[in-house]
């Protein structure tokens, strides 16, 4: 049994209470470990109710912002409530909403939030660190511990895409995915001394780390590559055919066929990117019109907008 750990940076459950599951049949058939989950949000009337996913990214753009070092320092100097204002504002220093090369921070928001509290792999380095470090192609890096193994991890490499077709959304993930298992021993060993520098809490953790993250003598293999995918895309429903209480039904039933519309071409990406050795994690979540929503509601996130 593991007795030192890498601390998520989310509350555990941090999540259950905004995203509902819906529960499918399709499955990726991969040997390795897998998932294939997809949710939707609280229902209003006959749209998607942002209220509480707006209230949950003020809570978690301080840890999806700043590393645990910088995070204990916040915590240190008395400094941690304005956290989440910080964020914002190194956000909007970042980059200009949605702007390419910077853009899409509810995706890789979102697909960090899942990776650490639903996959339960907490978060190396988010696309906002990442943005410091040339030549790696990942929005978000997090290291998972496998169940069954105390030696057995994986470092996930997280890729996000919100646009309005999911097919469309499906194709540019897996054209970023190609991108990073090219160059995924490269990216690994950025990542890992990288991370590395850091401080962390004590001297267990940082003996821990190394030794999963950097090989030795002893142990000369890093975490076995894994692959994260956070997919948002517009629902496309006619919302006037539906009453307020059928549309959150409609909606689950839209949903799951909407996934099993686009199984066989992930399967068939997998397939012809030669991928099949490899696990993956991917995520699916709707929003009522994919491209203008994303922008919203991190606009109204940076301007404190409801």
């Amino acid at each position: 049994m593991r007795e030192v750990f890498l601390k998520r940076t989310l509350p555990e459950g941090a999540t259950k209470d905004i995203f509902h599951e819906v529960h499918h049949s399709e499955e990726l058939g991969l040997k390795n470990p897998c998932q294939l989950r997809t949710f939707y949000l609280d229902v209003s009337t006959t749209r998607f109710s942002y209220a509480a996913l707006k209230d949950f990214l003020i809570d978690c753009v301080g840890s999806y912002v700043y590393d645990r070092a910088e995070i204990k320092k916040f915590e240190d100097e008395g400094k941690i409530k304005g956290i989440g204002l910080r964020a914002v504002r190194k956000m909007l220093k970042n980059g200009a909403i949605d702007q390419k090369d910077n853009g899409n921070e509810l995706g890789v928001i979102l697909l960090y939030s899942f990776l650490e509290d639903v996959l339960g792999a907490p978060k190396l380095f988010s696309k906002i660190e990442l943005s410091s470090i040339n030549n790696v192609h990942s929005d978000s890096v997090h290291l998972l511990p496998m169940p069954d193994d105390d030696t057995y991890y994986q470092m996930v490499f997280g890729i996000s895409d919100i646009v309005g077709d999911l097919g469309d959304a499906v194709e540019n993930a897996f054209a970023s995915l190609k991108d990073i298992e090219k160059d995924e021993d490269d990216e690994a060993e950025l990542v890992s001394k990288t991370f590395l520098k850091q401080k962390f809490e004590d001297k267990d953790t940082e003996d821990y780390l190394i030794s999963i993250l950097q090989p030795s003598e002893e142990k000369s293999t890093r975490p076995e590559p894994a692959f994260g995918v956070f997919l948002g895309y517009s629902i496309w429903l006619a919302k006037s055919r539906y009453t307020n209480r059928e549309y959150p039904d409609v909606v689950a039933q839209k949903v799951e066929m909407d996934i099993r519309s686009v199984i066989g071409d992930i399967k068939t990406k997998i397939s012809e990117l030669h991928m099949e050795s490899y696990s993956f994690y991917i995520y699916v979540l709707p929003l009522d019109e994919a491209e203008t929503d994303k922008k919203g509601i991190i606009q109204d996130l940076i301007t404190g907008g409801d």
